[in-house]
């Protein structure tokens, strides 16, 4: 190898073009992969993918057994996961971004969407015994909401 690190080699000769015999052997060396290129894009362009979002505690604390129950059913599905707020979740499934969501119903859920309840949960209030909010209806009545919901510590 010379000094500056190149090699100069002629792989091919131009008028009339054919290999020089470094340019068969490099041709010989590349040609499996090269010569299978068809092969390799019907594979990938046959192979299933499914994107699916969830808010990033859904991902974290549930869907770590249901994405391994998948991926041995449908061992050449690619999944990508996106982690997601609410509203991006439901903007990506309308724009055709995302193909399963994991999410809360919006209150004007698009019609042309499909959903199944997963799972129901009630709303609960808990405040503090010296809270002026007693319960989830006089917060909903106020139409505001004045007091500290979640806090991290005592409030100042």
């Amino acid at each position: 190898m010379p000094s500056n690190g190149t090699w100069e080699v002629t792989l091919y000769e131009r008028r009339p073009f054919k290999l020089t015999p470094a340019g068969e052997e490099l041709f010989k060396f590349i040609e499996p992969f090269f010569g299978r290129m068809t092969q390799v894009r019907e594979k990938l362009q046959g192979a299933a993918q499914l994107r699916i979002g969830a808010s990033p505690i859904v991902f974290r604390d549930y869907m770590s057994p249901v994405i391994d129950s998948i991926r041995k059913q449908f061992p050449r599905l690619n999944m990508i996961l996106r982690a997601m707020n609410q509203p991006e979740l439901i903007a990506g499934i309308e724009h055709d971004q995302l193909d399963v969501v994991i999410s809360l119903l919006p209150d004007n859920l698009n019609p042309g969407l499909q959903c199944e309840v997963l799972i129901e949960l009630p709303l609960v209030l808990l405040a503090s015994k010296a809270a002026k909010v007693t319960s989830a209806e006089e917060l909903w009545r106020e139409g505001k909401v004045s007091e500290t919901l979640i806090a991290l510590g005592q409030p100042n």
